[in-house]
């Protein structure tokens, strides 16, 4: 399993969305009273110096557009985004101690996966290049995020001196709960390819324990049997806590994760509302220049992507765990030793009673469901709005 925990651990420490510190010496994660009075710092600074920052953005936009429900829509737009930064620093300061005991248990389990892979010889060379793939494409979609998010603020200020200082402090908090969606998602795609391997692990045992029956003799096969055996207490181990971590994370990032959503869908609502505006109402002249109609319409574009591939991930995980349970079911169990019978079942009733759904403070979960239900109601939203403002030109 790839991990970049220095460099992700960096990039939460920017934006003080992470309070632990990876203790070299030991090879563990503790506290860090640094970083908690960072976050206390970003968090006071957000409290007083952004109501500033929606006041200079709602006039500024009104003065582009000349149209009182943009206006509004960009006044919940800033406002809410205000309240979900509020929201996740003060999160992250809440549940220190819970984001310090699940790193800890993250590296204890990467540890005994990586000691079993090396030690029953798993290939994942190709397994490695995909997860850096799909790694290299969020990247690519975060800074692509930076640059679009920059453009269209640019056009917002007009160029105006203080609106630069603005439009630093914009994107640093905006980019604050996008960076909490990309850590998320790297932590699913690790735990995705750890799904895979005891998946992979389980389809060779079954391969060797049908090769075996009717082939071998007896003995021959009792042998064979014991040392499935012993493996597939191995992988239950494993899997039990693969899930147990899964839970620890969800536990703690619920909160955080609910501000991802929810900042993603006002991210590509409203900026499509924005595009109609631009394109059909009283905008001047200079929003139909191609640059801000190109970067307006790639702002939401990018969080469609990244929202698209963080749900995907999510159902591709849970799918690939339910998998384990039917490669189970495939093993032969009236032909094998009263041993084997007994792993094979324990192994069974441990996914029963442990699998649980990415679910967010019981709210709602986190698979393809939830992407046809933030399509529905965004398509609902945008309607409602358009018409609003239909019948207002119409007044």
């Amino acid at each position: 399993m790839i991990t970049f925990s220095s460099f992700f651990n960096l990039i939460n420490t920017f934006f003080g969305i992470s309070v632990a510190s990876f203790n070299r010496n030991g090879n563990y994660f503790v506290k860090s009273t640094f970083k908690r009075i960072y976050t206390t710092v970003l968090l006071l600074i957000t409290i007083l110096f952004y109501p500033k920052m929606i006041k200079f953005f709602v006039n500024n936009f009104y003065d582009i557009s000349k149209n009182p429900l943009s206006m509004l829509v960009c006044l919940l737009q800033t406002s809410s985004q205000y309240v979900l930064n509020v929201t996740l620093l003060l999160s992250k300061l809440i549940y220190c101690r819970e984001e310090v005991t699940f790193k800890n248990n993250h590296l204890k389990f990467k540890k005994k996966l990586n000691d079993y892979i090396l030690k029953n010889k798993k290939t994942k060379s190709g397994q490695n290049l995909l997860y850096f793939y799909f790694l290299i494409n969020s990247v690519f979609i975060f800074l692509m995020q930076i640059y679009a998010t920059t453009v269209v603020l640019v056009r917002v200020v007009r160029f105006h001196a203080l609106g630069y200082i603005y439009i630093i402090t914009y994107v640093f908090s905006y980019f604050q709960i996008i960076t909490v969606g990309n850590m998320f998602f790297e932590k699913i795609l690790q735990y995705y390819f750890a799904v895979s391997y005891i998946n992979q692990a389980l389809l060779d045992d079954l391969r060797i324990l049908l090769g075996k029956i009717g082939c071998k003799s007896r003995s021959h096969c009792i042998i064979s049997s014991c040392g499935i055996s012993d493996n597939l207490d191995n992988l239950q181990r494993l899997n039990s806590q693969l899930y147990e971590l899964v839970y620890e994370m969800i536990q703690y990032e619920s909160l955080a994760l609910i501000a991802v959503f929810l900042h993603k869908f006002i991210e590509i609502l409203v900026p499509i509302f924005y595009q109609f505006i631009a394109r059909t109402l009283y905008v001047d002249s200079s929003s139909n220049l191609s640059i801000y109609i190109v970067f307006g319409m790639c702002y939401p574009l990018w969080n469609v992507i990244s929202m698209f591939l963080l749900i995907n991930m999510c159902e591709k995980f849970q799918q690939e765990m339910a998998t384990t349970g039917k490669i189970l079911h495939e093993f032969p169990i009236h032909k094998v030793d009263d041993r084997l019978k007994e792993s094979i079942s324990q192994f069974s009733i441990q996914i029963l009673q442990e699998k649980r759904p990415i679910s967010l403070c019981g709210m709602f979960n986190v698979d393809n469901t939830l992407l046809y239900s933030m399509i529905s109601s965004m398509t609902s939203y945008l309607i409602l709005l358009i018409q609003f403002q239909l019948q207002g030109i119409g007044l």
